[in-house]
């Protein structure tokens, strides 16, 4: 139940990946995703064992992830990608610090709370970050599509997704 319900907040939608050939729009968009499944790989390390050292790994990368997108220049003048990856990225920095740490107390003081109790607490929280992150997800989701459209490529699902897909039809 504990996976499930951080499932719910670890990614709504990692967003799409590429279909591969040699292209400077394609390496670029590749640069992002990649670091995106960096964040995308540690929420699910969190899941599996929500920790302090968990949610400081995660935390970590976040920050990194936005370090690398903060020394990418735009394509070719075209920033509306980057942007919406930095606004992807903070958020991501924003949520960890605030409600995956609350999440993580309420793991912590878990016997202080029925297990009913424990789930209604954390979907509080799996509420708030699904509601903000629909924004940013949305946001990034359509300059991603515009960027491969017009440098003519096309997106495919990302097996990152694919994977957190799965262990929530298997939860």
């Amino acid at each position: 139940m504990q996976k499930l319900i951080l499932l719910l907040v670890a990614f709504l939608t990692l967003n799409a990946t590429y279909a591969k050939t040699d292209n400077a729009a394609i390496d670029y968009n590749d640069k992002i995703v990649a670091e995106q499944n960096k964040i995308g790989n540690q929420i699910l390390a969190f899941t599996e064992a929500p920790t302090d050292e968990s949610l400081a790994g995660l935390q970590k990368q976040a920050n990194a992830s936005l370090g690398v997108l903060n020394e990418m220049k735009p394509f070719e003048k075209n920033s509306e990608l980057l942007n919406a990856a930095k606004s992807l990225f903070q958020f991501y920095i924003d949520v960890t610090s605030n409600e995956y740490a609350k999440v993580l107390g309420l793991f912590k003081e878990s016997n202080k709370y029925s297990q009913e109790e424990l789930i209604e607490k954390i979907n509080i929280y799996v509420t708030s970050i699904s509601q903000k992150e629909k924004i940013f997800d949305t946001t990034f989701s359509a300059a991603q599509t515009a960027f491969a459209k017009k440098y003519g490529f096309t997106l495919t699902e990302n097996k990152l997704q694919e994977e957190i897909d799965s262990l929530k039809q298997k939860e």
